[in-house]
């Protein structure tokens, strides 16, 4: 019987614990998706406006959950001589199981360089 109780209390944590893990690594996955989905949309629009808008509404469309409780652009650089975009997103994430000693919410973020294809080439005549 004291088998039982004591493996029950030490495999109840464990299990927690590996809850709140597998929640993180499925939020970074999504962070990292809508970061390198939202750097695409900007880096095929031809100017900054544009290319903000486009990622804006990227962002925008991403389904908000109680496990997901903020997401936000964090940074944006549209460099048009070099042809490429820069994004960063920031992702809030509560934890489903509120352990003692942990937090009850991560922040995780994510970062993106995509090239820009809609700049055209530029040739001297």
């Amino acid at each position: 019987m004291e088998v039982l109780l004591v493996s029950t209390l030490f495999l109840i944590p464990v299990g927690l614990l590996f809850l709140d893990g597998i929640t993180l690594v499925a939020a970074v996955a999504a962070n990292n998706s809508l970061c390198k989905a939202g750097a695409r949309a900007a880096g095929n629009q031809p100017n900054s406006g544009s290319a903000r808008r486009a990622l804006d509404q990227v962002i925008a469309r991403f389904p908000k959950s109680q496990i997901i409780s903020n997401v936000t652009l964090s940074e944006f650089a549209y460099y048009d001589p070099a042809s490429y975009v820069d994004v960063k997103t920031t992702m809030t994430v509560v934890l489903p199981a509120q352990l003692p000693g942990l937090p009850e919410q991560l922040t995780v973020t994510a970062s993106s360089r995509q090239s820009n294809t809609a700049v055209r080439a530029r040739f001297r005549a």
